[in-house]
């Protein structure tokens, strides 16, 4: 009957061992406590690790080249004089989804290089002031290829770790410009593309040239004294125009004189007046 009634309650009788001892019943807890699940253990957050997760997953550098987001200022500058657009407005002239996937991305990388204000929700968009150079008309070449360079390349850490590293010199390897990328923490699965984005900045800007059959970084320097532009001159100093176009009169008419030889009256009448009153002295006609 006792065997029964144990039988009954569920309990197992373990062979060699009494039905009652200590033994017997945790060998009982322990095959009822079979099924349950333990619940996992929280382990606690380091910020440290957090941070560092962080990095590894995020793109340091705009996805797009500098060309493709300037289209956006071009636009803001096009339709609106470089004044702030409402961003629904400025799609439409554009005859784009606003909501769109491509125009939300244009507008994060327009503002990751920092050419225009407001985000892809925000109601109105706005140039930056380097925005305004690098896309106004009025703007001499000079200062504009200036701007477009402190937003393409300056403002991007790792562009600018790139350029300065490599500048005036042969263009190294793919695999070399990936190594170097690991000094402005750029991560591993996003260097291919940094340096592809790089290199299209540079050919955009007009820095990247073939010299002697290799492809060359060209100095901004060099670049902005090749670009045309209006020369500043100091005070003082008399304008080279002036300069340029009265030594130009001097050997114009230098060229007409035939020494020994009456001036013959055709070349008479398109000598100036001055020169033909006599106020300007002899020896301006000798050679």
């Amino acid at each position: 009957m006792a065997k029964a009634s144990n039988a009954e309650a569920g309990e197992a009788e373990v062979p060699g061992t009494d039905n009652g001892s200590s033994t017997a019943g945790r060998r009982v807890n322990r095959v009822r406590g079979e099924g349950k699940q333990r619940k996992p253990r929280r382990r606690k957050s380091n910020p440290d690790n957090i941070a560092r997760r962080a990095r590894e997953t995020s793109r340091v550098f705009p996805a797009a080249t500098f060309s493709s987001a300037l289209a956006l200022a071009e636009a803001i500058q096009q339709h609106s004089a470089g004044q702030p657009i409402r961003r629904l407005t400025l799609f439409e002239k554009l005859n784009r989804s606003p909501e769109s996937g491509p125009s939300r991305m244009m507008i994060t990388n327009s503002n990751r290089y920092g050419l225009t204000t407001g985000g892809y929700q925000a109601d109105v968009l706005e140039l930056t002031d380097l925005g305004k150079v690098a896309t106004s008309p009025e703007t001499q070449p000079r200062e504009r290829l200036a701007a477009r360079f402190k937003l393409a390349i300056e403002g991007i850490p790792a562009f600018k770790l790139l350029y300065e590293k490599n500048k005036g010199q042969r263009v190294p390897p793919p695999e070399v410009l990936r190594d170097m990328l690991a000094a402005a923490d750029v991560p591993e699965a996003y260097r291919k593309e940094c340096v592809e984005v790089f290199l299209e900045n540079l050919k955009f800007l007009g820095l990247l040239r073939t010299v002697a059959g290799a492809e060359r970084i060209i100095p901004i320097e060099q670049a902005l004294e090749e670009a045309p532009g209006t020369a500043v001159l100091p005070r003082g100093r008399p304008s080279p125009l002036r300069v340029r176009s009265s030594w130009g009169l001097r050997r114009r008419h230098r060229r007409r004189v035939v020494i020994g030889k009456p001036l013959v009256s055709s070349l008479h009448q398109s000598v100036p007046t001055e020169a033909r009153s006599g106020s300007i002295p002899t020896w301006f006609w000798r050679r």
